[in-house]
């Protein structure tokens, strides 16, 4: 020991000492268990976000697929038996005072479709 230093002096620094290195590994444990419980809850809600854009790409993707098969009957009614020569014969018939019924059996037309027209040319020509 050193002579200048009395034995109860070193003993209350050893045991300050162990008090200090103690609580330093008693703070350091609890900082450790502090960042596990922060790192599960970070994860956790990881994995949420992640299940719930996996199902937000899902729910776009069928809406996609949705305009998709409308967009294309739309398409395909276009393109259909109403082409811009029938749809004016057909007006020019029911101009003429032809039933819609006898202007779609001329035309080879569905008499539903001929019947729109003549719904759809008399509200225009009443908005006029």
């Amino acid at each position: 020991m050193i002579p200048w230093i009395p034995e109860a002096m070193a003993a209350a620094g050893m045991a300050a000492g162990l008090m200090a290195g103690a609580l330093c590994v008693w703070l350091q444990q609890r900082s450790r268990c502090v960042q596990r419980r922060e790192f599960a809850e970070l994860r956790a809600e990881l994995e949420r976000v992640r299940v719930d854009g996996l199902a937000e790409i899902g729910r776009v993707g069928k809406e996609i697929e949705e305009w998709k098969r409308d967009s294309q009957a739309s398409a395909e009614f276009c393109e259909g038996r109403l082409s811009a020569t029938a749809r004016s014969r057909a007006m020019r018939m029911l101009r003429a005072g032809i039933a819609p019924e006898t202007a779609a059996a001329e035309l080879g037309m569905a008499r539903s479709e001929v019947q729109l027209l003549k719904e759809v040319a008399g509200a225009l020509v009443g908005r006029e």
